[in-house]
C-alpha cells in the first residue's frame, strides 16, 4: 500500500560545524535534495504514530538530519556538510535535537536551526547519549584505526559535561589487555579487511538506570556491563574474537546498539518483556533479538530465520523498543520497519527506487544510508 510520496529540492544555507563551542559557519548556498519517500505500510491502529528522526547519508559531502512523519512527509530537516557519517541521532526533552558525527564531535540543535552546544571530539564514533544529569556519554574509536594497538591509549567511552570536560572514562585496555584479546589478535585484524583493521570497534554505550554502563564490543562479539569504577561486571556473548560466525547460537554475534529492557508500564504501556532483558541487533544475521541476559535465552527475533525468513531485509544496523511494544528496526535497504510481537509489519518507509538487498552477499557498507532512526517519544530518558 502506497500511502504517501514526496520530494523536496530546496535551496538552504548549509551550516559548517564549528570546532568550537556554540559557532558555526555559513556558506554559499548549495542544492540539497530531500529523498522521496514511499509509506508501503502503514496501520495506524498498531503502530506507536509520531514523527520519527533519522540520519540521511547518500554518499555526498552533505548530509541530512531528516524528521519523516508517519505518511512520508518531511516535517523538519537540518544539513550538515561533511564527508563523515551522521552516527546517532536523537530527540532531547527540551525539544532541540543531539547528533554525532564520525571523527568530528557531538553536536545540539534547536528545530530552528541553531547549533546550541557542540563538543569537538576527533575520536567520536557510533554512539552519543544525553544523560539526565544533563552530561553526554560518547563512544570513541577512529583513533584505533588511526594508531594500531597498543599505541592507542585513548579511552573507549567518555561522559562529558556541558563545557565539555571529562567526568568520566573508560578504558578498554585495563579489562582487555590480554589473550585473546591482545595485540596479536589485533594483528589477525590487521589481515582481514572485513573488520576494517580496528580493535573493539564499539556500536553503542547505553548509561543504565543503577549507574552502569552497558557497552557493545563489535569484534569481540561481546556486550559488557562496567561500573562506575570501570569494572567489567558482565559479558554476554560468545566471547569468540575472530571466529563470529561460530558463535554460540542465539547469542550476540557481531552486535550491535543493544538497549537494556525495562518492565516499566510509566514508559512501556505495552511491555511484553521481561526486565533486564535485552534487545540487540544482529547485522550479518540480518535479525533483531531479545535476549534473557540470565539465561541466554532467545526471547523473541525478527524476522525468524533472518533475512531468509523475510526476503528482503539484510543487515539490520538498529533497534529501538517503542512504548506500545512494537520494535522500530533500520536496515540497508533504505528502510524503517515498524514490527509487533508477533512479527507483523505495521509500518514500512523506504526511499524510493533504493536497492532492496535480498541477500548478504549484495550487501555495501556504502548502503547504509540510515544509520539510526528514533521515533519520537522514545528515549530521551533513557539513554538510548
Amino acid at each position: 500500500m502506497k500511502t504517501s510520496k514526496i520530494t523536496f529540492a530546496v535551496f538552504l544555507f548549509t551550516v559548517i560545524i564549528s570546532c568550537s563551542k556554540d559557532q558555526s559557519e555559513v556558506v554559499d548556498p548549495v542544492l540539497v535534495v530531500t529523498p522521496e519517500f514511499d509509506v508501503l505500510i502503514w496501520d495506524e491502529t498498531k503502530a506507536f504514530n509520531g514523527p520519527t528522526l533519522l540520519g540521511y547519508d547518500n554518499g555526498s559531502d552533505i548530509k541530512k538530519i531528516i524528521e519523516v512523519q508517519m505518511d512520508g512527509t518531511v516535517s523538519w530537516e537540518y544539513d550538515v556538510q561533511t564527508t563523515q557519517t551522521i552516527t546517532d541521532i536523537e530527540y532531547l526533552e527540551n525539544g532541540n535535537i543531539l547528533f554525532g558525527v564520525k571523527a568530528e564531535g557531538v553536536y545540539e540543535v534547536d528545530k530552528d536551526k541553531n547549533m546550541v552546544w557542540s563538543y569537538t571530539n576527533t575520536t567520536q564514533w557510533h554512539d552519543v547519549d544525553r544523560l539526565a544529569n544533563g552530561n553526554t556519554l560518547v563512544t570513541c574509536g577512529t583513533v584505533e584505526i588511526l594508531y594500531p594497538y597498543p599505541y592507542a591509549q585513548a579511552p573507549q567511552v567518555k561522559e562529558v559535561d556541558a563545557s565539555g570536560n571529562t567526568v568520566w572514562e573508560w578504558y578498554a585496555k585495563d579489562a582487555y589487555l590480554n589473550t585473546p584479546y591482545d595485540t596479536g589478535y589485533v594483528n589477525a585484524l590487521y589481515t582481514a579487511a572485513e573488520w576494517r583493521g580496528d580493535w573493539l570497534h564499539l556500536n553503542g554505550a547505553e548509561r543504565l538506570a543503577n549507574g552502569n554502563t552497558m557497552i557493545s564490543i563489535r569484534n569481540f562479539d561481546l556486550v559488557i556491563i562496567v561500573d562506575q569504577n570501570g569494572n567489567v561486571v558482565q559479558e554476554v556473548g560468545s566471547g569468540d574474537p575472530g571466529l563470529p560466525v561460530l558463535a554460540t547460537l542465539g547469542l550476540p554475534d557481531d552486535p550491535h546498539n543493544p538497549v537494556l529492557l525495562y518492565d516499566d508500564v510509566t514508559q512501556f504501556s505495552g511491555a511484553w518483556w521481561d526486565d533486564g532483558d535485552m534487545l540487540v541487533s544482529i547485522p550479518w544475521e540480518g535479525r533483531a533479538i531479545v535476549l534473557d541476559t540470565a539465561t541466554l535465552n532467545v526471547e523473541w527475533e525478527w524476522p525468524v530465520d533472518g533475512w531468509q525468513g523475510y526476503g528482503e531485509v539484510a543487515f539490520i544496523r538498529d533497534a529501538k523498543p517503542l512504548p506500545n511494544g512494537n520494535i522500530l528496526i533500520n536496515n540497508a535497504s533504505g528502510q524503517l520497519i515498524e514490527v509487533t510481537k508477533s512479527g507483523e509489519v505495521v509500518w514500512k518507509l523506504q526511499i524510493e527506487s533504493y536497492p532492496l538487498i535480498t541477500q548478504m552477499s549484495d550487501y555495501k557498507a556504502s548502503y547504509m544510508i540510515f544509520f539510526k532512526a528514533e521515533r519520537y517519544g522514545c528515549g530521551w530518558n533513557l539513554g538510548w
